[in-house]
């Protein structure tokens, strides 16, 4: 694996971690107000996470 791609992984793996951390409680809280299932909720805000990581590293850091 090149250094550059090692570089991309690492900063995707920054990015998601800094999301998660930020973004996770009120997403999860947003989610159960519609669902009214908590664990729904965090089965749904974990596939977005996990969708989000899978991203192309130039989407998530907003280099369209």
């Amino acid at each position: 694996m090149a250094q550059e791609e090692v570089e991309m992984i690492t900063m995707r793996d920054d990015l998601v971690r800094q999301a998660l951390k930020e973004f996770e409680s009120p997403l999860i809280g947003y989610a159960i107000t519609f669902l009214h299932d908590v664990y729904r909720a965090k089965d749904i805000v974990q596939d977005i996470f996990i969708r989000l990581y899978q991203q192309d590293i130039e989407k998530v850091s907003g280099g369209y």
